[in-house]
Formats: structure tokens, sequence, C-alpha cells
């Protein structure tokens, strides 16, 4: 089921990972593609990824966005207890994925009720 809500996210080429994370850190579900460099920026993201959750979930951010190397990190609340993660590369349209994740929140939120 998670996937199904995350399918407009994965099956963009540009998108090199869609997570979901507790706010303690720990992915509860993880999608990535076997690409050059990622596994660097995986691994930057999980040592920062408790610290930055915690901030989004006290409320210091609404989202963080990170560019590191020549990729890019969304990550978004989508409760109160857990984050979205997607990280592309720069020929994705930020645009589309702010959307995309919006749309995704929503549905999680319908389904957290």
């Amino acid at each position: 089921m998670i996937k199904e809500i995350l399918k407009p996210i994965i099956s963009d080429e540009n998108v090199l990972m869609v997570s979901i994370y507790r706010i303690d850190g720990v992915p509860v579900f993880v999608e990535s593609k076997r690409v050059e460099g990622v596994l660097d920026v995986i691994y930057w993201l999980e040592k920062q990824i408790k610290t930055l959750i915690n901030y989004i979930s006290m409320g210091f951010f609404n989202e963080a966005e990170f560019k590191f190397k020549n990729y890019y990190i969304l990550l978004y609340p989508i409760s109160k207890t857990l984050v979205l993660g997607i990280l592309f590369n720069d020929e994705a349209s930020a645009y589309k994925l702010r959307i995309d994740a919006a749309t995704v929140r929503e549905q999680f939120k319908k389904l957290l009720l």
C-alpha cells in the first residue's frame, strides 16, 4: 500500500530514492535506484536524519531541502511521527516533486486517521 501511494514519485526517472522515516531516524520504507554516488548521499542522510526529523517534528522547519554534490534531498513531514524523504538529481522538476509530495502527504493523512 505504501509503495502504491508513493508510485507517482518513485516512477520519476530522476528520483533516485524515496523513503519514509520515523522521527527516531529508523527507515520504514526505502525504494532506491542503483546510481553511482547515491550511496554516499544516503549514508550522509542517514547520519543527519534524526536531527533533521526532530527539527521538523518540533516545528522549527515545515520541510527541509538540501543539495549534496549533484543531488537534492527533500524532507516533508507526513505526520507527527513520519517524514517523507526524496532524493533526486538536478534533471528532476523540483516543483513537480513538491506537488507530488504534498499529494502523498494528504493521502497518508487520510490513511492514518
